[in-house]
């Protein structure tokens, strides 16, 4: 397997640097700073693989609270698109409404390609789901409907944190590892 630190120390210093850093997730600082969330790392690129790691990490899930574990990250070392990993999200979440888990669990894309549809490539707003390695975030709904529940203004997130990232101007997600990045973000946040 490809050499695991690498590929979750960074997606752990994304989420850092990033994530909590520009607050684009208000509901991520905590489960972050106290270690409730799981990372695995696939070097698969196969479909079927891929899905059975997903569908094995809903069973660790499953398995623990969520004083244990919030939510997990499966992240991929290997090169697959973008519309590879919406293929496999999409899968992967008729699986989980067939064994009755689509209301227990839901999933967010990440990837170095990502694009909202009707968005240009380069648009500052993508940054939201950018990340170093493409991954699939698998998140417990109850969890974010408290969290969404105790969050003022939760309908104003995507504008601020597209002001945010435009405010940031990132052009590449490598940019997130470069020293004086936490300088950028305190500017940005000014």
């Amino acid at each position: 397997m490809a050499n695991s630190n690498k590929y979750l120390d960074q997606t752990k210093q994304w989420i850092e640097r990033l994530v909590v850093g520009l607050n684009l997730c208000p509901f991520a600082k905590h489960s972050f700073n106290n270690g409730l969330i799981h990372y695995e790392l696939s070097d698969s690129d196969d479909f079927r693989p891929m899905m059975e790691e997903l569908v094995n990490l809903i069973e660790k899930l499953n398995s623990v609270e969520e004083d244990e574990i919030s939510n997990a990250f499966m992240v991929y070392s290997s090169d697959v698109s973008f519309e590879y990993m919406l293929d496999l999200e999409y899968s992967f979440l008729g699986l989980l409404e067939e064994a009755g888990l689509d209301t227990k669990y839901q999933t967010v894309v990440f990837h170095p390609q990502f694009r909202y549809e009707g968005e240009e490539v380069n648009a500052h707003g993508n940054f939201t789901n950018r990340a170093p390695y493409p991954m699939i975030h698998i998140l417990r709904a109850e969890e974010v409907s408290n969290a969404i529940a105790t969050t003022i203004n939760v309908d104003l997130i995507p504008e601020n944190n597209t002001a945010k990232l435009d405010r940031l101007a990132l052009i590449k997600i490598s940019e997130v590892f470069e020293e004086g990045f936490e300088d950028r973000v305190a500017k940005a946040l000014r």
